[in-house]
């Protein structure tokens, strides 16, 4: 394993997961899956989708590697922001 880049995914997972409260601000999208209200069978499709969007980027080789980052990351945020909905903060 390599810390660094390890760090660096990690840092790419946050950026996403502050770019999703953007959207959520702005009132481009109704909710994230950080929301503890919003319903886990609501969650999963929004998760499915996201690793829907990988199985694209990885079906017709040559792969992009670049777009399938941005994919993986954008799916590893949504299950970030799902868990964080568990978090018990009583």
């Amino acid at each position: 394993m390599n810390s660094r880049t390890t760090e660096r995914m990690l840092q790419l997972v946050r950026l996403e997961r502050q770019r999703q409260q953007v959207l959520l601000d702005r009132g481009d999208i109704n909710f994230n899956c950080a929301d503890p209200e919003i319903s886990d069978l609501v969650k999963f499709p929004v998760l499915v989708e996201e690793v829907g969007e990988v199985a694209t980027e990885i079906q017709f080789p040559p792969v992009d590697k670049k777009k399938l980052q941005k994919e993986l990351i954008q799916a590893a945020a949504v299950a970030v922001a799902w868990a964080e909905s568990l978090e018990d903060e009583s």
